[in-house]
């Protein structure tokens, strides 16, 4: 009865165990798939983030470009040489208007063409003999701005290189008359590597784009690029599945895997989930519409799923691994304690049937004397027990330890203070037997102290019938043993203990450092994205300031807007160069320098065969807060060169030059050899507000500022670079 009692209670604790570990482990399971879904959704914001990016990218991009063919078309020469027809078929030997375009934008562009009202090509750069005074009126988007003298993009076309390319259109009018039209030729490759292949997704994914046609503009498969988008599909699950889709079919796999082919055309914007017909994964999907003119792209990024979910399954794998061993563990200790108490209730029932002690202590007593030299000798406890558990006989180092009234009494009651034979009973093994039996024990002594003795026990007399009649019993003092192994396994164990929470502390500092990393790659892509946006809306602000300016009716409030787009454009280019570079905290201002003198040429309309512009620059890198004063100084001071330096077309020549005077001093010389400025200028009492930015500046930097007059004006500037104190 007792046994049943036993195994029930050890079934309904391990039933116990077990369901609250499956409980722990379904909260787990609900708690990772919330995350999951959580990363998800952040993830496919960020793409959207990303897709609107480079879809404003792509938009900014073909409305500058339009931006400076209205600019050409609005030129009084321009109009009058469209007007008349006039054929440019040698390579011109002087720069003129649309020469300076077309070299500011010739890595951009194929070409820059100009065409009469009848769609005559008059002039191409660069320059190809043969194609001037050929009629082109039935190229693609020419004959729409011949009809209706309308500013145009084209649909993509293949242009004569076999390459994917569109064409800007911008009418030129001759006293309201319309004389022809100026036109961009651009290939979506220029597009695809500025905007789209730069973007990086992950590990395996990418960005590609299809037209209103459902024609492939770009991909990372080159063989798919001029497909319909419906042939892509078709061929990509005909390679992963072997088999071929019909119209029906097609139509059903896309609603079904990738729907957001039909919601980009609706909807403009958005994210979801599609299946790969590649690997028949899922892939996280955002979309944008890029607005070309009247005409309308489809930008799409993916990513596999995997990328973002499989460390997390990971983590669930592991964790359902470790609650299966944790349920492995209660069954295997639920069925050792069920052994154990099983055996104990085996030994109580075993102590119910003991026998009685064999009656022999006569014979004993006979041999005492015999053996008492012997037994004097021995150190050990000697004692000598009946059937009936009495102590018949013991030795002098028995009696020290357990009084010398130790005789006629039970062994149990003197070695232990019990009312019953001990279990187990080595004594009773020996009478059951008649074999040596050994034992470890706790024995109160006469002290009242408890001490732990090594037992040997064995038959001393045999009675008529062969049964043991007498046992001797020898213990063995073995407390100083046990206490030194109880020690050392006290010291095992608190190794083990230690063990245990430096491997914890080591899991625990190895996760920080990872999530650790993990933010910073975070914060580095935005910190990317903020320099992108911060270079972006400085380009919205100096495109504004252009458009303005073309409204302005004062010309002096014109050039106010002019420079102050000068300025713009400077501080934007530092922010570009920052979001483009490894190093997001400086930039390189050899590179720099040239495309702020670049574009203050071509803002200025500098002919260059009349003033020249010399750069000699070291590959010095700035931080961001001493960049953008020192681009504004040199916009500043080249700026001031070009308008008073040079009256009356006179020629010269404009120096900058950058140095490191030593490890940690720069200087900057700005020079012209023009009429130089007058000997009682003060710059700190100026009415010129350039100049007055130029000290405000040099003061801003810490640096100091001489004046050199004596040929034409040079401006020297020292400064030292600037560790900043890190931000919070």
């Amino acid at each position: 009865m007792k046994r049943e009692r036993l195994s029930r209670n050890v079934v309904l604790y391990s039933i116990a165990a077990l369901t609250l570990v499956v409980a722990v482990a379904y909260l787990a399971y609900l708690f990772q798939k919330h995350y999951e879904e959580t990363l998800v959704s952040q993830t496919q914001q960020q793409l959207l983030m990303s897709a609107k990016s480079i879809a404003l990218g792509i938009e900014e991009f073909i409305a500058e470009h339009l931006q400076d063919l209205k600019t050409i078309s609005r030129n009084p020469a321009i109009q009058e040489k469209t007007y008349k027809g006039i054929l440019v078929k040698k390579p011109p030997t002087q720069h003129c208007v649309c020469q300076d375009l077309y070299e500011a934008h010739k890595e951009h562009v194929d070409a820059f063409t100009l065409l009469d009202a009848k769609g005559i090509m008059l002039r191409r750069l660069p320059h190809i003999e043969e194609q001037i005074g050929i009629d082109h009126s039935d190229k693609p988007g020419v004959a729409y701005v011949l009809r209706e003298h309308k500013v145009h993009v084209s649909d993509v076309f293949y242009n004569n290189l076999g390459k994917f390319a569109i064409s800007v259109s911008e009418p030129v009018f001759y006293k309201d008359e319309f004389a022809g039209m100026a036109r961009w030729m651009i290939q979506l490759d220029t597009i695809s590597k500025r905007f789209i292949e730069t973007i990086k997704v992950g590990r395996e994914g990418y960005a590609w784009m299809f037209d209103n046609r459902n024609v492939v503009l770009t991909h990372p498969r080159k063989d798919f690029i001029g497909m319909s988008v419906l042939d892509v599909v078709r061929k990509m699950y005909k390679e992963n599945k072997g088999e071929t889709l019909d119209e029906s079919g097609l139509k059903e796999h896309i609603r079904n895997a990738h729907n957001f082919l039909n919601r980009v055309k609706v909807e403009g914007e958005g994210y979801g989930i599609s299946v790969s017909c590649k690997t028949d994964k899922k892939e996280l999907v955002a979309y944008k519409r890029v607005t070309i003119g009247d005409r309308n792209w489809n930008l799409i990024i993916t990513l596999p799923y995997s990328e973002i979910a499989g460390p997390i399954h990971e983590h669930a794998r592991n964790t359902f691994g470790l609650a299966g061993i944790v349920i492995l563990m209660f069954g295997v200790g639920g069925a050792l304690l069920f052994r154990a108490q099983k055996r104990k209730a085996e030994l109580e029932t075993e102590a119910k049937y003991l026998k009685q002690v064999a009656k022999s202590a006569e014979a004993l007593r006979e041999s005492k004397e015999k053996l008492s030299g012997i037994i004097d000798s021995v150190t050990d406890h000697m004692i000598m027990l009946d059937e009936q558990f009495n102590i018949a006989w013991a030795n002098d180092v028995a009696k020290e330890l357990f009084g010398a009234d130790l005789i006629g009494n039970k062994c149990y009651k003197i070695h232990h203070g019990r009312d019953k034979v001990c279990e187990p009973c080595i004594v009773k093994q020996c009478f059951e037997d008649g074999e040596v039996h050994e034992f470890e024990t706790g024995i109160i002594g006469a002290d009242g102290n408890e001490r732990t003795f090594w037992c040997t026990a064995g038959v001393a007399a045999w009675d008529d019938d062969g049964k043991p009649k007498m046992v001797v019993e020898f213990l063995r003092d073995i407390t100083d043993r046990k206490q030194a192994e109880q020690a050392l396994q006290v010291a095992y164990d608190q190794s083990i203990i230690y063990a245990e929470q430096l491997k914890k502390e080591i899991l625990e500092r190895r996760h920080a450092e990872e999530r650790i990393q993990a933010s910073l790659r975070e914060k580095e892509v935005l910190l990317r994205e903020i320099h992108h946006r911060v270079k972006n809306n400085l380009q919205v602000i100096s495109s504004l300031l252009k458009l303005q300016a073309g409204y302005a009716g004062d010309e002096k409030v014109a050039v106010m807007f002019k420079e102050s787009q000068d300025r713009i454009r400077s501080m934007a280019l530092v922010h570009e160069k920052l979001y483009q570079s490894e190093d997001l905290a400086s930039i390189g201002l050899d590179e720099y320098i040239h495309h702020v003198i670049n574009a203050l040429f071509r803002s200025y309309g500098v002919n260059t065969n009349k003033i020249a512009a010399k750069i000699d620059v070291e590959a010095v890198r700035l931080e961001v807060d001493t960049a953008i004063p020192c681009g504004l100084i040199i916009n500043e001071l080249v700026s001031n060169s070009l308008k008073y330096a040079f009256p009356e077309a006179k020629k010269g020549e404009i120096k900058i030059m950058l140095r490191s005077t030593d490890e940690n001093e720069i200087q900057l010389t700005i020079s012209d050899n023009g009429v130089g400025i007058p000997d009682d200028l003060d710059l700190t009492n100026t009415e010129s507000l350039g100049l007055k930015l130029v000290c405000i500046l040099v003061d801003q930097i810490g640096g100091e500022l001489e004046i050199d007059r004596s040929a034409g004006a040079t401006f020297r500037i020292k400064f030292k670079k600037i560790k900043y104190k890190e931000r919070i």
